[in-house]
């Protein structure tokens, strides 16, 4: 049971990651005009801080998360785990309804605290 379970989730990812991929593909194909008419002038610092900025953000949006998990439901995850959930559910946000958020952390945080448990 657990063999398939573990496929079944493999499947699950392995679509859930060709999802993002298409949708993030045909959003680039019916905005592809507009983004040929912008003028592109890259700056790294910009870049540099953008990207520091999001993480940093992510990473305190995982440990407002951890916080109120351990107050609804009196389970912490620990920073980290609860950074690295938070993190993963990031990347379902393209997925239309947002449902991608929810289910992530769901899945994942049942499967971060079983592993913390045993």
């Amino acid at each position: 049971m657990k063999i398939k379970r573990n496929k079944v989730f493999s499947i699950f990812k392995c679509f859930f990651v060709f999802l993002v991929i298409f949708l993030l593909g045909k959003s680039l194909c019916e905005n592809w005009e507009e983004l040929k008419k912008y003028s592109f002038e890259p700056n790294a610092w910009v870049l540099v801080i953008s990207v520091l900025l999001m993480l940093l953000s992510i990473f305190v949006l995982g440990v407002l998360w951890n916080f109120m998990l351990g107050k609804l439901s009196n389970k912490k995850m620990g920073i980290c785990i609860a950074s690295y959930v938070h993190f993963s559910s990031w990347l379902s946000r393209y997925i239309p309804g947002k449902v991608g958020v929810v289910l992530t952390k769901i899945i994942l945080g049942k499967k971060m605290v079983i592993k913390l448990k045993n």
